[in-house]
């Protein structure tokens, strides 16, 4: 019952950070913009020393979290928009969820870049300790946190079940791209990127995923979801049975047609309409 509540606290939490809102494990809030930090500030500078504990050379440029959370902002109102469009329109109204990657089991994983940069944007300097008081208390009780001063993040804790998690995370403010590799228990567990394109952004995630079931259970392989869009036009797509990682978006994003091209699922919205293919019907 308490692994079930506890999944069901993370389900609440992702809520939280697709609105830019995103909570603590428990009762406390991560900080959600750099206008918005008084009480945050408040509760965890207390006991954080003043000093700027850390090397990051990212004071003065975007941080990670206000990177990530401009593009979950700018995603979910693409997503809440395709989503209404898809009530009008019987596949996809059906299958848009083939091609969304928010799962329960990716969530721990992505939880540590709404904190990096936070005390930044709060303070307006840099605080390793700071960052990392943030990081206990909102993802891992253990949780370790280390700058290389480059942009590079490592980032380590236990997972709700035991198991022992290793982030690594690359970011350039000046291109707003992201690079993290998860790992749990020394096994790759999630890679996700996304990276500015134009007025709007390209992303991935690569991970194991449920892609079927039979006599014996749920089938799993490893998946490639992507999504491209700028402003209310973009498209989403699924890749099953991929057995290596897909090409980094670091440096360069393809068009959207090679983007998505040889999609298991897929759909492209464009100015109101739909076309692709869905759980094999094609519109």
């Amino acid at each position: 019952m308490r692994k079930l509540l506890s999944l069901i606290l993370m389900l609440i939490l992702l809520a939280g950070i697709i609105t830019g809102c995103a909570g603590g494990k428990s009762h406390t809030a991560a900080p959600s913009g750099t206008n918005n930090q008084n009480e945050a500030e408040a509760g965890f500078t207390q006991n954080v020393p003043d000093e700027n504990g850390g090397k990051s050379t990212q004071q003065g440029k975007s941080t990670i979290s206000a990177g990530y959370n401009a593009y979950k902002q700018a995603r979910d109102a693409f997503d809440k928009y395709a989503l209404e469009q898809s009530h009008s329109h019987e596949v996809v109204d059906v299958g848009i969820g083939l091609v969304s990657a928010f799962e329960l089991k990716i969530i721990e994983y992505l939880l540590p870049l709404v904190f990096i940069g936070e005390s930044i944007n709060s303070t307006g300097r840099y605080n390793e300790a700071m960052e990392t008081t943030m990081l206990q208390t909102g993802w891992a009780d253990d949780a370790k946190l280390t700058d290389n001063g480059d942009g590079n993040f490592l980032v380590t804790g236990t997972s709700r079940d035991g198991g022992a998690m290793s982030i690594r995370i690359e970011y350039d403010p000046d291109r707003d791209d992201l690079r993290l590799e998860a790992q749990k228990d020394g096994e790759p567990a999630l890679l996700f990127e996304y990276a500015k394109n134009g007025g709007g952004y390209a992303a991935q995630y690569y991970f194991k995923a449920i892609t079927g079931r039979d006599f014996s259970g749920a089938k799993e392989q490893m998946c490639v979801y992507r999504t491209i869009f700028d402003g209310q036009n973009g498209s989403c797509a699924h890749f099953d049975g991929i057995d290596a990682e897909p090409e980094t978006l670091l440096g360069g994003v393809p068009s959207e047609e090679d983007f998505i091209s040889g999609a298991t699922h897929w759909f492209t919205i464009a100015n109101g309409e739909f076309t692709g293919k869905l759980n094999g019907k094609a519109f």
